[in-house]
């Protein structure tokens, strides 16, 4: 007897009744990096359809001197935030190797001193190294799971981290003030249209015909760019910090001290490299030579006791 087929809706309702429906831990990571990359198109093509021509529009309908210069500079922020996430979401780099233990202790097969053994991994990795849950993968110098670029914040990408991080702080409070100018003109803040600026009311005044779909849209993206503006500014806040005290953002959680330098410009530069670097990697978005491995640090004996 011939077994019966079955339909495509039999199937598609097998498939749904067997799907998982629990969170995945990848999924944070799949939301920031929608919500950036969302963040950043929008922006760039708002900015040059929208707010740019009527930020520089005069009283005679025409375009104002310096707009050619506006357009440069939103380009190039976009530019620069776009290849400097790429840097830091590229972090391949940043994972230990088999190969890393065999350059320094080619014939042992014991974990090195000041090494651990991943159990997940399966193997030795260096001091400072952790494993992320969510790449799986042990990380040099591992700083912070990064949710935007959905990659760690480890050894080889945090310097590029730190320039991403300025680029989105400057390229938010760009943006801000050209949204902000652009529905400040046709609404004033200063009038009875300020409680247009609570987003709750504003789209209650869209819902009744009392505003346009333009300046809702714009209301809610100006949002959407203070809270990125925001976090922007406390992670180059936080990394600053960590920085200048030798740590990354998990052993100053842990209080683990150590690894601090005795001058705080030593403590940049194991991260930046030298000032000319750090000067050409604003400008150049580009992956440039580190002053050491990730693999080998050295321990300052007076810091012992914050281990």
């Amino acid at each position: 007897m011939q077994r019966r087929q079955a339909t495509l809706k039999e199937k598609l309702s097998e498939h749904y009744r067997k799907r998982d429906f629990k969170a995945k831990k990848q999924t944070a990571s799949t939301a920031g990096i929608v919500f950036f990359l969302g963040m950043l198109f929008t922006l760039v093509l708002e900015g040059l359809v929208v707010l740019l021509p009527n930020h520089f529009m005069t009283e005679d309908g025409e375009i104002g001197p310096g707009y050619r210069w506006a357009q440069l500079f939103c380009v190039w922020l976009f530019l620069e935030t776009a290849l400097n996430w790429y840097n830091t979401y590229y972090d391949i780099a940043n994972r230990v190797t088999k190969e890393m233990k065999s350059n320094y202790y080619p014939v042992s097969s014991e974990t090195p001193p000041g090494w651990k053994n991943c159990p997940t991994c399966m193997m030795d990795a260096p001091p400072r190294s952790y494993h992320c849950t969510l790449c799986n993968h042990c990380i040099l110098k591992r700083d912070q799971h990064c949710f935007v670029t959905g990659s760690c914040v480890g050894y080889h990408n945090q310097r590029t981290f730190v320039v991403f991080c300025i680029y989105v702080l400057i390229s938010t409070v760009y943006a801000a003030y050209l949204q902000f100018s652009y529905l400040n003109k046709m609404l004033p803040f200063t009038s009875h249209w300020a409680s247009f600026y609570f987003p709750l009311t504003g789209l209650w005044q869209y819902l009744i015909g009392a505003v346009s779909f333009m300046q809702i849209f714009i209301l809610i993206h100006l949002c959407c760019t203070l809270v990125s503006l925001g976090l922007s500014a406390f992670f180059l806040f936080w990394q600053m910090v960590v920085i200048s005290r030798g740590q990354t953002s998990f052993e100053a959680w842990k209080q683990i001290m150590i690894y601090r330098r005795r001058a705080v410009l030593d403590n940049f530069r194991d991260v930046f490299g030298d000032l000319l670097t750090f000067l050409l990697c604003l400008v150049v978005p580009l992956r440039m030579h580190l002053p050491g491995d990730g693999v080998k640090w050295v321990i300052e004996p007076k810091a012992e006791k914050g281990h």
